[in-house]
Parts: C-alpha cells; structure tokens; sequence
C-alpha cells in the first residue's frame, strides 16, 4: 500500500514531527496521541519517513537510554 493512500484515509488526522526532534519527544506524542507510529516531515513538509513504536525499542535495544537523546531522523 502506498503511503498516500494511507495518509488521505486518515481525513486530516495524521500526526506529524519534524526529523530534527529527539526521540524522547516522539514517545511523549506517541503516548499523548495513544498511536503507533508518526510521520515525519522534512523542508517543505514532504515525507521524509515513519517513526514507529518498534524503530525506537530497536534503538534503545541496540544503543541503550542514549538514543533517547537521538534525533528522529537517526533512528529510522
């Protein structure tokens, strides 16, 4: 399935963050918004990629608590 698709789906709902905000901040919308994954947005509000719940276990798992202070866009 295409990534547009999916996102026109959603009627405007789609939870966004920019590539340069650190994991934690993520989690913290994750949590907030009870979602799964967000979407991340580059220059010019293009997609640039997913953050998903299981990209941020996988950094912790392979990092420790220092990817918490990664920026999303190293994660994914």
């Amino acid at each position: 399935m295409i990534v547009k698709n999916i996102l026109a789906s959603k009627r405007g709902e789609v939870v966004t963050i920019e590539p340069t905000a650190d994991v934690t901040t993520a989690i913290k919308l994750l949590a907030e918004r009870r979602i799964g994954a967000v979407v991340i947005l580059g220059a010019n509000h293009q997609i640039v990629g997913i953050l998903s719940e299981r990209d941020i276990v996988r950094a912790l798992a392979e990092r420790g608590p220092t990817a918490l202070n990664e920026r999303v866009s190293q994660v994914t």
